[in-house]
C-alpha cells in the first residue's frame, strides 16, 4: 500500500503564506526600486520641502530666474569629500552643500563637482596659479574661474563681553550666484587699485568687489601704465605722494581722450601726512579734507565707540548710487577725516555732498591731549563721501559725458568685517555706488541666511497638519492593517 504523500501546496494555509510572501517580497523590492529613483531624482531635481522660516535650504527666485537663463556651461568643483557636506550634524556646512545642489538642480548648465584632493592630486595641477586647500570651492566656465575658501560663505558674530559666538549668518547664495555672475561675464568691469604708496589694503572693500563681478587689478603708477580696460581707479590712503608724472597719468585716465566716462575713488584717513600733489590734483575736482579726525557726542549713534560713528541715513543721496529704497542698514565709519568741497560748480565741473555726520560730531584733533573734553567743541554736520564730476563740452555736440571723483572720510568703513558685512549698510553702498558708477547690471540682491538657531521652523497651520497626520492618521492606519491582517489570519 503506498503512503500518499501529503500536498502542501493544496493547502490553503500554505497558499495564504506563499501569497503573503509574495506580497512582502514584492514590497521589499518596490520600496528598494523607489528609494532609488527617489534618490536619482531628488539629486536631478529640487523636490525637497524645506520648512525653515528663513529658508536656508533654499535658493531665491532671483537666483532660480538667472541660473536656469544661464547660455554657457559653469562647473563647480568643491575640494573636500561630498558626505563632509552631506553631513547634518554639522548645520552650518550642511546648509553650503543643500545650497550648492540647488545650482545644479534648477539648471542644466552647472554641474556640480566634489572633488578629493587626496585621492584626486592631479586636479590641482590643471590650475598652478592657484592653492587649494580642502574645502575651497572653485566657479569655473570657459572664460574664467573664482575660487573661495566655504569659511568665506559665513559672516560670524561674537559677543563683545564673552567672546562667545552670538549670531552666525550664510552668504552661501550671495556669493555663489554672485560667481555665477562673473565667470560667465563676457565684458566684466574692471578695476585697478594702485599700489606703491604705502597705500591701506583695504581688503573688505576689494573682497567685496570681487565677489561682485568686478575684475580687480594692481598698478604701480610710477613705472606702469593704467589699463585702459579699466573703468574705475582706486587710491585707498596713501602715505606717500604721488610724483608729478602719476598725476598726470590719473588726470589722463579720467579725461580718457576727451571720452571722459572713467571713475576715481580715494579714500581718506586722519593719520595721512601732507601730500602736495594729490591734494592739489583732488582741488581740481573740488574736493578737500579737514585736519583732524571726527568724534559722535551722541550716545546713540556711536557703534564701538566716540570714533566710529553712525552717518545720517538722511543725508544719503540714494539717486547718485541708483537706489529707489534705503539701505537695509546704516552706514558706519571709524576714524573719519572730513572732506570738504571747494566749490559747488564752475568750468564744467561740479560736486554733490553724498553722505554726511549726524549734527552731533565734533572735530577734535588727531593727537588728543589730556583732559580733552569734545563737549567743549562746535557741534555741526561733517561730509563723510563727496563727489566731484567733470563734464564733457556741450558746444561739441554730441552726447555729454562726465568723469567722476568720489571721495570717502574712511579707510576703515572698508576694513573686513565692516566693508563686507550684513550689519552694516556699507556693503549695499558700495555695490550700488560702483554698479551705478559703471552702468553696470546690479547684481542680484541675496539676503543672507540665519544660522544661529539651527532647528525645524514650522508655523502653526503645519504643526497642526503634521500632528494630524503622525498622532492619528498613521496609529489609525496601523491599526486597520493589522486588524484586517488579524482577521484573515484567523480564518486560515
Amino acid at each position: 500500500m503506498k503512503i500518499k504523500k501529503p500536498n502542501f501546496t493544496k493547502k490553503r494555509n500554505f497558499k495564504y503564506g506563499a501569497v503573503a510572501t509574495a506580497i512582502t517580497v514584492g514590497f521589499v523590492a518596490l520600496v528598494v526600486v523607489v528609494n532609488i529613483i527617489a534618490t536619482l531624482l531628488l539629486d536631478k531635481y529640487p523636490l525637497t520641502l524645506d520648512l525653515t522660516n528663513s529658508g536656508r535650504y533654499e535658493i531665491s527666485q532671483e537666483s532660480i530666474d538667472y541660473v536656469s537663463s544661464l547660455s554657457r556651461d559653469v562647473t563647480i568643483y568643491v575640494l573636500a569629500d561630498e558626505t563632509y557636506f552631506s553631513d547634518p550634524s554639522n548645520p552650518y556646512v550642511y546648509q553650503v552643500g543643500e545650497t550648492l545642489k540647488k545650482y545644479a538642480q534648477y539648471s542644466d548648465r552647472v554641474t556640480l563637482s566634489f572633488i578629493d584632493l587626496e585621492s584626486n592630486p592631479g586636479f590641482a595641477s590643471r590650475y598652478p596659479s592657484e592653492t587649494f586647500a580642502v574645502g575651497d570651492i572653485l566657479v569655473e566656465s570657459d572664460l574664467r574661474i573664482q575660487k573661495f575658501s566655504y569659511q568665506d560663505l559665513f559672516d560670524i558674530g561674537y559677543n563683545s563681553s564673552t567672546g562667545s559666538v552670538s549670531s552666525v549668518s550664510s552668504h552661501a547664495e550671495e556669493t555663489m550666484t554672485s560667481a555665477l555672475l562673473y565667470v560667465t561675464d563676457e565684458d566684466p568691469t574692471g578695476v585697478a587699485v594702485t599700489e606703491g604708496h604705502g597705500e591701506n589694503a583695504v581688503a573688505g572693500l576689494t573682497g567685496l568687489l570681487g565677489k561682485n563681478g568686478f575684475e580687480l587689478e594692481t598698478v604701480r603708477t610710477l613705472g606702469a601704465e593704467i589699463s585702459p580696460d579699466a573703468q574705475i581707479v582706486i587710491v585707498a590712503a596713501p602715505t606717500i605722494d604721488f610724483t608729478e608724472e602719476e598725476i598726470k597719468k590719473l588726470d589722463s585716465f579720467l579725461v580718457n581722450g576727451g571720452a571722459y566716462g572713467k571713475q576715481l575713488i580715494y579714500i581718506a584717513d586722519p593719520g595721512q601726512p601732507k601730500l602736495p600733489n594729490l591734494e592739489t590734483f583732488l582741488a581740481e575736482w573740488g574736493i578737500g579734507f579737514e585736519e583732524g579726525v571726527v568724534v559722535e557726542t551722541d550716545a546713540n549713534r556711536i557703534y564701538y565707540n566716540a570714533y566710529f560713528s553712525i552717518q545720517n541715513a538722511d543725508s544719503l543721496d540714494l539717486d547718485f548710487i541708483g537706489r529707489t529704497e534705503a539701505l537695509k542698514a546704516p552706514i558706519v565709519m571709524y576714524n573719519v577725516r572730513p572732506v570738504v568741497t571747494l566749490f559747488d560748480a564752475q568750468n564744467l565741473r561740479s560736486t554733490k555732498v553724498l553722505c554726511t555726520t549726524y549734527d552731533s560730531s565734533v572735530l577734535a584733533p588727531l593727537n588728543i591731549p589730556d583732559g580733552y573734553d569734545p563737549s567743549n567743541e562746535q557741534k555741526q554736520v561733517f561730509n563723510t563721501i563727496v563727489a566731484g564730476q567733470r563734464e564733457s563740452d556741450a558746444t561739441a555736440g554730441g552726447e555729454v559725458t562726465r568723469s567722476t571723483v568720489v571721495a570717502f572720510a574712511s579707510s576703515n568703513m572698508f576694513a573686513s568685517g565692516i566693508g563686507d558685512s550684513e550689519t552694516f549698510g556699507n556693503s549695499q553702498y558700495i555695490v550700488s555706488l560702483f554698479n551705478e558708477m559703471t552702468g553696470k547690471e546690479a547684481a542680484i540682491t541675496v539676503a543672507s541666511k540665519d544660522l544661529s538657531a539651527v532647528r525645524l521652523e514650522i508655523n502653526a497651520t503645519t504643526a497642526i497638519v503634521l500632528g494630524v497626520v503622525f498622532v492619528a492618521v498613521l496609529p489609525l492606519a496601523v491599526l486597520v492593517i493589522g486588524l484586517v491582517v488579524f482577521l484573515r489570519r484567523r480564518n486560515l
